[in-house]
């Protein structure tokens, strides 16, 4: 029976999502690749989409693929497909292929891409794949970088469109869909210059990566926040002067934006003296040795 050529409905007759991963953790968390998968029915052709990460970051790379089954004893073949993505992916060149059984196809050069869209063109490739109950299942694959551009925790849809043998159909936003999620960071505070001083202005210099120009940095002395400074070609600084002598518990922080997490160096210990040389125990050996002169000066009195 041959399909009819009005465009085949996105509400189609059956269709389940599957997705599962790890969530990134903030400040210095991986994330671990979440695939989707997407299955649904139209007539007597299955359809089955994957993603195999649905949670990417900036500058990750996603393959998206789409397999057509046939369930009935009519074959079909491929004429074109086009597969819908964000505006905010790019199609990697030369990663858009074609597998059967005979193998696995390159279809460059006849790819067309569009801002949101991928073409590929198998009568013009001269090879149109054939989808055959039991005995072919064609999948085509093709891959996309994710652009920094990209809103995050945002659910954004796919989809694909196609013209065969049996009819074409159109399923601009069936799935499955990606949220791209935020990029990580790791924030270092270098190392603080060693004899710093009380009233000694000292500079306190952060690197941080995953961030860009502008973002902010945050400087801390235990949960005292000392002041901030804007990244600049991954580095921000802040002119600390200590008022106290003693331990100092030192760290940067970088602070979260739209597109990146927070994260936090690992705090840095600085001993902080007096002019005098003095540390966090200055002022209490002075205490003893001024009592130490009163009771010698009191047992002079007294024995004499």
């Amino acid at each position: 029976m041959k399909k009819s050529t009005t465009l085949r409905t996105i509400g189609s007759l059956s269709a389940f999502a599957v997705a599962a991963g790890f969530a990134v953790t903030i400040g210095s968390g991986i994330a671990a690749a979440a695939p989707g998968e997407l299955t649904w029915s139209d007539q007597y052709s299955t359809f089955t989409r994957t993603i195999d990460n649905v949670t990417p970051t900036g500058d990750d790379t996603i393959t998206v693929t789409t397999k057509w089954t046939r369930t009935d004893a009519n074959w079909e073949k491929l004429n074109s497909v086009k597969d819908f993505h964000p505006t905010c992916l790019t199609y990697v060149p030369g990663s858009a292929k074609v597998t059967d059984n005979a193998g696995v196809h390159a279809i460059e050069p006849y790819v067309q891409t569009a801002a949101d869209f991928t073409a590929v063109d198998f009568v013009t490739l001269g090879y149109q794949p054939t989808a055959k109950k039991g005995v072919e299942t064609p999948i085509l694959s093709i891959q996309y970088k994710v652009g920094n551009d990209c809103a995050r925790d945002v659910t954004q849809n796919t989809g694909m469109s196609y013209s065969g043998s049996r009819g074409p159909g159109t399923y601009l936003n069936k799935g499955p869909s990606i949220t791209v999620a935020k990029n990580t960071s790791t924030t270092t505070l270098d190392t603080v210059p060693a004899g710093t001083k009380v009233d000694q202005t000292v500079p306190l210099n952060a690197t941080v990566t995953g961030g860009t120009d502008g973002d902010i940095v945050e400087f801390y002395d235990g949960t005292t926040k000392l002041g901030q400074g804007a990244l600049a070609a991954g580095k921000a600084t802040f002119s600390w002067t200590p008022t106290t002598n003693g331990v100092h518990s030192l760290t940067a922080k970088f602070l979260s934006t739209t597109k990146v997490n927070e994260s936090v160096s690992t705090a840095q210990k600085v001993s902080v003296t007096r002019e005098d040389g003095t540390g966090g125990g200055g002022d209490t050996g002075s205490a003893g040795g001024s009592l130490g002169t009163i009771l010698g000066s009191l047992g002079n009195i007294f024995g004499s």
